[in-house]
């Protein structure tokens, strides 16, 4: 099995070594895949810590029988599923 991190370090490599197996693997679009999921996997943690701030709020405000407005400018959990 290959190593993505061993794979984003040495692109070259892993390209001459399918060359030599005759494999036309895309090396470079696997690369660009793994780029936009990391990206969007940093998009839903931060998501996810926003969500997790506002529903404490929410649970903080409920015990002291208040109403809380939340400097939100879209429901998070949507964004999240």
């Amino acid at each position: 099995m290959i190593s993505i991190k061993d794979l984003r370090k040495q692109p070259e490599l892993y390209k001459k070594m399918l060359a030599l197996k005759s494999d036309h693997a895309d090396v470079d679009q696997l690369l660009v895949l793994d780029k936009t999921f990391r990206r969007l996997q940093t998009e839903v943690n931060h998501l996810r810590t926003e969500r997790n701030i506002a529903s404490e709020a929410i649970g903080l405000a409920k015990k002291l029988d208040r109403t809380l407005q939340l400097p939100l400018n879209k429901p998070v959990s949507w964004e999240i599923g």
